[in-house]
């Protein structure tokens, strides 16, 4: 498993976007990258978001590594409260 240090926040983030809501299919060039995804790591300066957070991140801040993104968390602009 891949560990952040300082403030830099490990996403795994929701799958792309194939199809737009009125069912036009996407190529690979028009996919737009998720902006969401769910908290895997921490590192050890991060106070905001915890392990398992739903979160809206900055799109063009993060780093990919294997499947996931690596961003610092100044980058995240949100929680999503799913309960609510």
């Amino acid at each position: 498993m891949i560990q952040p240090l300082r403030d830099l926040v490990l996403i795994k983030p929701d799958e792309t976007v194939k199809q737009t809501a009125s069912g036009i299919l996407l190529n690979e060039e028009w996919k737009s990258h998720p902006m969401t995804g769910e908290v895997v790591a921490i590192g050890d300066t991060v106070t905001r978001v915890k392990v398992g957070d739903r979160i809206v991140f900055e799109r063009y801040a993060t780093r990919t590594v294997d499947e996931y993104r690596l961003c610092k968390e100044g980058c995240i602009f949100a929680l999503i409260n799913e309960t609510a």
